[in-house]
């Protein structure tokens, strides 16, 4: 048998190159139970932004891809609603110049709660958790920044009534991540 003497050498990982490679990141913590009593959209395609969950962010590269992450935990009181209720959770996009500049959807992750109130009487709460990652070849023009933006939202055309929705709720503690990759 052979054996290894000595230390091996260093490595400098600023000299590392490749696709994959954390060249920038943005985090945000969203905080802990966020009163979102007043979302209550009367049909689909309502969506309402969630508080704190904005990341601007001016990309390293032009050529380079954002991942886009979610941790999120949620609380519902379904205030006597009587039918199938489905929450989505949408994360939209827009540039600082360029266009877009008005917040525009990027992804859509439907159902993320999802519950029967039928025949149920107020005062039913129901908790979830949603995380989420996408990948966005974002294409920012040289300069400019890009932000990115998480939405509640109502999903399969069901009507939305309920007493409150809470985001973290208890010692839970969401996040809103960007990495940016070397493209």
């Amino acid at each position: 048998a052979s054996s290894i003497t000595g230390a091996l050498p260093a490595i400098d990982g600023s000299a590392l190159t490749g696709v994959g490679k954390v060249i920038g990141y943005s985090h945000q913590t969203l905080g802990t139970g966020v009163n979102l009593s007043s979302f209550n959209p009367s049909s689909y395609g309502t969506p309402a932004a969630i508080p704190n969950a904005t990341i601007t962010y001016t990309p390293v590269s032009t050529t380079s891809k954002i991942l886009v992450m979610n941790d999120t935990y949620m609380l519902t009181n379904n205030n006597g609603n009587t039918s199938w209720f489905y929450l989505g959770l949408d994360l939209y996009y827009n540039y600082s110049v360029s266009s877009p500049t008005a917040s525009t959807s990027l992804f859509e992750r439907n159902d993320i709660l999802a519950h029967d109130f039928s025949g149920s009487t107020s005062g039913i709460w129901q908790r979830n958790s949603s995380h989420f990652s996408y990948l966005h070849d974002h294409n920012t023009p040289s300069g400019e920044s890009i932000t990115y933006k998480m939405y509640w939202d109502t999903d399969n055309a069901s009507s939305a009534t309920f007493g409150t929705l809470k985001l973290n709720q208890g010692n839970n503690i969401g996040t809103f991540t960007i990495i940016e990759l070397e493209g």
